[in-house]
């Protein structure tokens, strides 16, 4: 940033902080231990040394960054290892689906189904397990269905 006085330019922490880390890097860099050769007009190369598949960028990484090669020999560099996570395998819970024969008996069983839709339901489950209380979910919903129960309805023939 300029002053107004003069044209010199103050350099700002966040200039001065890349400067640092720049010159952090050149130290690092010099030719390592890269055994690749990526020939002109290729886009990869599969390492031998690393086991991995290299493009060139990451090719001028290993051969010009010690920092980088020395993760690839330990086999911690950028694309090793990249196997799923656990979490990943394991078969997600699928929810229980109710029965589609199960006609509602009233306006609770309505609403029930729509807190499950909507992810009410599992909010409102975390938060009771977390107090230690009962939601009273259950409760006003046999008391909803009691007060505005749905009746079959009855439809009236032509000729009846």
């Amino acid at each position: 940033m300029g002053c107004n006085n003069c044209s010199k330019r103050r350099k700002t922490q966040y200039q001065t902080k890349s400067q640092e880390n720049l010159s952090e890097l050149k130290n690092k860099s010099g030719v390592t231990g890269c055994q690749c050769e990526f020939k002109d007009g290729e886009s990869r190369i599969f390492c031998e040394r690393h086991q991995i598949v290299k493009t060139k960028s990451l090719y001028e990484l290993c051969r010009q960054r010690d920092d980088y090669f020395q993760l690839w020999e330990e086999n911690r560099g950028p694309l090793q290892n990249l196997d799923p996570l656990p979490e990943a395998n394991k078969k997600k819970e699928k929810p229980k689906q109710e029965d589609p024969s199960e006609k509602p008996k009233g306006l609770g069983d309505t609403i029930e189904k729509i807190t499950k839709a909507t992810g009410i339901r599992t909010v409102v489950d975390v938060i009771s397990k977390a107090l230690g209380k009962d939601c009273g979910c259950e409760a006003r919903k046999e008391w909803l269905n009691n007060k505005v129960p749905y009746k079959p309805r009855k439809t009236k023939g032509f000729f009846e």
